[in-house]
């Protein structure tokens, strides 16, 4: 508009430099931004007439300029605007060496995809004279143009009666949508408005969306408001679960079953004693026990002691044992006879049947009330990128995944399938994700198992919520798709899922929602969701689920605009 280019008018006469010297700087800026790159060179057309002899000549005498621009070491706006001074007047002091000779020069890679040197062109024109015919307004516009022969060409002209500027933005289709080239043109024009309101900014912290884009960005990655349920102690979740239906089967597995009722006296039991060996309020418990009722049981009495449980592989090399145990400070291990033998010598160790036998304390004491920010477990990554670090989660984080949850309709009518090792966080959602709900847990022979066993235990159990890793959904969808018909979620992760597998399983099983589940460890199992529709490549990750947050930044913290590489940062 008016004010801004006035505005930009005076900053340029503020710094030395020319209307065009300070536009460039701003576009050079933005794409800057947008590519993530600090080196930034456009191309600029100029008449090529500077000698008055040329002037009335036929003959084309334009040449194009390659303008490069440093923006490293976050320079402020004006200090940018002087470099582009620097750069452009030295240029026009060689603009008679032709194009094709600079790049004969500079000898760069060539590519046939695009020109060399530059692939964005940014000119300023005069504003068009127009005839003056009597009894005939006339006013000037731009007429289309033939295929983009850069990918980016702006072009800003003087609008009618010299007020503000017109900007004119060809795009090559085949790698931009037309509303791309709309958001470049309100972000560049934000971009420009903030870098004269404050010229003196660093420019990678000047804004490059307008109040509203940003605030309809930030409302896209805030999942849902979290449910009551969502702030509750886990294992009040289960308790209140069993108190609706005793007599409901909570675990079962090949050859016998344990109901709620059977669930919530046991482990009572076995909190009772832990409690009485000093597990309290946040006391880190390690858990040294294969896919059983047993794990089950010492899980749920570990949190209802209060404790915090840490998961413990028994096939996992002795060294990195004796990390997890010193460095998450267990104060006792619950182990089985297959797994004892894995422990570090001098690991705190006791036998489940030892400890499930043992006479309760006289008298017993009483279980602490927990609230939902205290630590529920202790779960490690893998360590692929050094030593593995570990995670502490809270009731909390674990309720706002598997209470009142709008990624999934999970109900009493739900069983799940306990495939994944305790030490991976997945069990996380299939622990909880049935018992919080008053489902039933089907617990997978311990062991590594193949994609056959996994579909006939499907069908065994009758399993209606099954989370799969990407590789063992590849292979299902492969080898083991009837078997999946009853599943009602079918939720796969942990890696890129191939959209060729998840239209398959779309087309095959339409009473089922394939979800593409998303989310690090420190985020309890999922942070962000997708139901496939199928059609889609790649397939998304989705939205942050109900108490989640999942936002695209900046260095800053600050949100970039759609189309803008940055960092995920999730929460909630």
């Amino acid at each position: 508009d008016e004010a801004l280019t006035a505005a930009l008018k005076t900053l340029s006469q503020r710094n030395g430099a020319t209307l065009f010297m300070t536009l460039l700087a701003g576009w050079q800026l933005l794409l800057s931004r947008y590519s993530g790159q600090t080196d930034v060179v456009v191309g600029a057309p100029i008449a090529g007439r500077t000698r008055p002899e040329v002037e009335g000549v036929v003959g084309f005498f334009a040449n194009t300029l390659p303008l490069p621009v440093d923006l490293g070491g976050a320079p402020r706006f004006a200090e940018l605007v002087g470099r582009l001074r620097g750069t452009v007047v030295a240029a026009l002091e060689h603009a008679d060496v032709p194009f094709d000779a600079v790049v004969e020069a500079l000898a760069p890679e060539r590519s046939l995809s695009h020109t060399p040197l530059f692939q964005v062109v940014f000119a300023v024109e005069e504003r068009p004279a127009r005839p003056e015919l009597p009894g005939v307004t006339a006013r000037a516009r731009l007429l289309d143009r033939p295929p983009a022969q850069f990918e980016l060409n702006l072009t800003l002209v003087p609008g009618d009666d010299g007020e503000g500027l017109a900007a004119h933005l060809v795009v090559a289709a085949d790698r931009f949508r037309p509303e791309t080239a709309e958001r470049l043109l309100a972000s560049y024009a934000t971009l420009l408005a903030a870098a004269v309101a404050a010229p003196e900014t660093p420019v990678d912290r000047l804004p490059l969306m307008p109040d509203e884009e940003r605030r309809r960005l930030l409302a896209l990655g805030r999942g849902a408001a979290r449910p009551e349920a969502g702030r509750t102690a886990v294992h009040e979740l289960v308790l209140a679960a069993a108190a609706r239906r005793p007599e409901a089967p909570a675990v079962v597995w090949d050859g016998g079953a344990m109901s709620y009722g059977e669930l919530v006296d046991r482990s009572a039991a076995l909190a009772r004693r832990l409690a009485a060996r000093g597990v309290g309020l946040e006391t880190r418990v390690g858990l040294a026990l294969g896919r059983s009722p047993e794990m089950v049981v010492a899980t749920l009495a570990v949190l209802r002691a209060g404790g915090a449980y840490l998961p413990l592989d028994p096939d996992y090399p002795a060294e990195r044992l004796a990390h997890l145990l010193a460095d998450g400070g267990a104060r006792l291990v619950i182990a089985d006879r297959a797994s004892v033998a894995a422990l570090p010598p001098g690991a705190p160790s006791v036998l489940f049947d030892e400890i499930a036998a043992a006479l309760d304390p006289d008298p017993p004491p009483a279980l602490p009330p927990v609230p939902a920010d205290a630590l529920a477990y202790v779960m490690y990554t893998s360590g692929s990128t050094g030593l593995p670090k570990g995670v502490a989660v809270t009731h909390r984080n674990v309720a706002r995944l598997v209470a009142g949850a709008d990624w999934a309709e999970l109900s009493a009518d739900e069983t799940f399938l306990q495939a994944a090792p305790t030490s991976f966080d997945a069990a996380t959602l299939e622990i909880w994700g049935a018992l919080a709900n008053g489902g039933r847990l089907a617990l997978l022979p311990p062991g590594r198992r193949s994609v056959e066993e996994v579909a006939a235990a499907v069908e065994r159990f009758g399993v209606t919520t099954l989370w799969l890793t990407a590789g063992l959904f590849h292979q299902a969808v492969d080898a083991a798709l009837p078997a999946l018909a009853g599943v009602r979620h079918l939720l796969a992760g942990g890696d890129v899922l191939s959209p060729a597998h998840v239209d398959r399983a779309v087309a095959a099983l339409p009473r089922t929602a394939v979800i593409d589940g998303y989310g690090p460890t420190e985020n309890s199992t999922f942070t962000c969701c997708h139901r496939a529709r199928g059609g889609e490549s790649p397939v998304p990750v989705g939205r942050p689920i109900a108490g989640t947050t999942a936002h695209v930044v900046d260095g800053f913290g600050e949100p970039v605009p759609v189309g803008v590489a940055g960092e995920l940062v999730a929460g909630g």
